[in-house]
C-alpha cells in the first residue's frame, strides 16, 4: 500500500509515517511511495508503545497534581459569595412584600411629618430635603437596596417607597389633577410646520412658495 493510505489507516499524517520510518531506520519514503507489510507492521507496532508510554506518564503525573481536590470547594465557596451578593441586590423586592422583621431606624429629621407626599422621579436631593435628611443619608439606603445612586439622580415610586421604608416613613404619591378646559376657553391655534432635508433640496423654495407663491415665482425665474 502507499504512504498516504497507510498513515490513514493508522491516524496519522503522511509527514508523521515518514518520520516514524526514517526513525525505524527505513528507507526515505515520499508521500506516494508504496510501503511493504514489514513497514507498516513497524510503525503499528513503534505506535502502540508509544501511546502506553504516554498513559503510564500521565498515570504517574495525576496523584502529583497539587491542589486538584481542593478545586471544588474553592469553587462552592466563590457560588456562595455570589448568592450572598445577588440576596444583597434582591432585598429590596422583598422589602416591597413584608416588613422587616427588626424596626427601620429613622434617618429623617425630627420635625418630618408621618407622612410625606412623593411623587415618580424625585432626585436623591430632592427626597432628602423632603425627608428632611443629608442627600448622603439617600445615598446609603439606595446602596442598601442594590442601586448605585448620585444626588441628581432620579428614582421611580417604587425605590422611593424603599427607602422611604428603611427611614420608617410613610408616603403618599401625589395625584396630578388634570384640569378641563372650558369650551369657551380654549382657542384656535395655527400649526406648527417643520419642513427638514439636505441642502439645496428645496426647503427654501417649498417655505416661500406656501407664504409668497410670487416671491418663489420670481426666484424660480432667476
Amino acid at each position: 500500500m502507499k504512504v498516504f493510505e497507510a498513515a490513514k489507516q493508522l491516524n496519522l499524517s503522511s509527514e508523521a509515517l515518514v518520520a516514524i520510518l526514517k526513525d525505524l531506520n527505513f528507507p526515505s519514503r515520499s508521500y506516494t511511495s508504496l510501503i511493504t507489510e514489514k513497514e507498516f507492521e513497524a510503525a503499528r507496532q513503534r505506535l502502540r508503545k508509544e501511546k502506553k508510554q504516554f498513559k503510564e506518564t500521565i498515570r504517574k503525573r495525576r496523584p502529583t497534581r497539587p491542589g486538584r481536590r481542593d478545586q471544588p470547594k474553592v469553587k462552592e465557596e466563590q457560588i456562595d459569595r455570589n448568592i450572598r451578593q445577588t440576596l444583597v441586590k434582591v432585598r429590596g423586592r422583598e422589602i416591597k412584600h413584608r416588613r422587616p422583621t427588626r424596626e427601620a431606624q429613622p434617618v429623617c429629621g425630627p420635625e418630618t411629618p408621618a407622612s410625606i407626599r412623593v411623587r415618580s422621579f424625585m432626585t436623591v436631593a430632592e427626597l432628602a430635603h423632603a425627608f428632611d435628611t443629608s442627600p448622603a443619608e439617600i445615598i446609603k439606603k439606595c446602596i442598601a437596596v442594590g442601586l448605585l445612586a448620585t444626588i441628581n439622580q432620579r428614582l421611580d415610586l417604587d425605590t422611593i417607597t424603599l427607602i422611604a421604608d428603611e427611614c420608617g416613613v410613610r408616603v403618599e404619591q401625589e395625584v396630578e389633577e388634570e384640569r378641563k378646559v372650558a369650551r369657551g376657553e380654549s382657542r384656535h391655534r395655527p400649526p406648527v410646520v417643520v419642513v427638514m432635508g439636505h441642502v439645496d433640496h428645496g426647503k427654501t423654495a417649498c417655505s416661500t412658495t406656501s407664504a409668497r407663491p410670487t416671491s418663489s415665482n420670481r426666484r424660480r425665474a432667476e
